[in-house]
């Protein structure tokens, strides 16, 4: 359980309890398949609660972790990982932002108004008169 290049502080976290999980285990026993358990429940433990969108990052990346690490079997994850799907329906949304008019992007200056065609040759045809 090799853990000096995990970047990630919950990913880091999980294998630290994992690896504290081991050695106490095997302290106790020398059954490794007790051990590898106790490691297993502690990572399990140990990851983040769906709580938020960096809980929820962090909880997939532990997710990712454990099956690599042989901690999670592909039924387990892909419930795990519905989980933190669900979980990011569930937060709040921010508002939709309505696209400035291109008047106000331009320095807040309105362009000319424009009128109907219809309206331009009615006034040409009253000055002609």
């Amino acid at each position: 359980m090799e853990s000096s290049n995990i970047t990630n502080p919950a990913v880091l976290r999980c294998n630290q309890a994992a690896r504290r999980a081991y050695e106490l285990e095997l302290a106790k026993s020398t059954d490794k398949s007790k051990a590898n358990c106790a490691a297993r429940d502690a990572y399990h433990t140990a990851m983040p609660h769906l709580s938020g969108p960096q809980n929820i990052q962090d909880f997939v990346a532990c997710v990712a972790d454990a099956v690599l690490r042989g901690f999670l079997y592909e039924r387990e994850s892909s419930r795990l990982l519905y989980a933190a799907q669900v979980a990011v329906g569930a937060l709040p949304r921010e508002p939709a932002r309505k696209p400035e008019p291109k008047s106000a992007a331009a320095g807040g200056k309105k362009p000319p108004a424009t009128e109907p065609a219809s309206a331009v040759a009615e006034q040409s045809a009253e000055a002609a008169a």
